[in-house]
């Protein structure tokens, strides 16, 4: 999916699973995008050099990929994060899983798979993709289905974002409202 995509992913997990934890929302958010920045540097240095986007691929870009979407780098940061309780790593993993999660699932093509990251790196399986969402439209406008799934992203955070603010202004309210001179 598009890296929007992937950022709406970990700010509705970050704000689902740590909603009074701004900085751990913002790991979640900052690290379901963080899997793609080898992509996205390859891409800006192809479109200085004059080149179609990911038209020379060399094996380095390709090890950086399956390293940076291994399953097993994953599971070594979520060891490590729950062994030491800390929310920011535990973010950073949750959104480095959501990343992942929505990669397996929408990665199938048969003619990436050469060029493709490897998720269980450095075994050569790759999962089983549910369907391949890459065909279509331009690079950066979303494809038909992407383009519901950012539609009920942006909605569930924006309800999110509504309770939050809701409860917020209803505490207030009751703080306020209260006679402090029977204390």
């Amino acid at each position: 999916m598009q890296t929007y995509t992937h950022a709406l992913g970990g700010v509705a997990a970050g704000i689902s699973l740590f909603p009074d934890n701004h900085l751990a929302q913002a790991a979640c958010a900052i690290s379901s995008v963080a899997p793609d920045v080898i992509s996205a540097l390859q891409f800006f240095v192809d479109k200085l050099q004059g080149r179609k986007a990911f038209s020379k691929e060399t094996k380095g870009r390709i090890l950086l990929r399956s390293i940076s979407h291994s399953f097993w780098l994953l599971l070594t940061v979520i060891i490590a994060s729950v062994l030491t309780g800390n929310d920011i790593l535990i973010a950073l993993c949750v959104g480095a899983g959501s990343h992942l999660v929505i990669d397996i699932l929408t990665h199938k093509g048969k003619e990436y798979q050469a060029t493709g990251q490897k998720f269980f790196w450095p075994l050569n399986v790759n999962p089983f993709g549910v369907w391949e969402y890459r065909y279509g439209h331009g690079i950066f406008r979303p494809k038909p289905f992407e383009f519901i799934v950012v539609l009920l992203l942006i909605s569930y955070i924006s309800y999110c974002v509504y309770s939050h603010l809701a409860v917020c202004l209803a505490r207030c309210v009751f703080l306020f409202g209260r006679d402090t001179t029977s204390i």
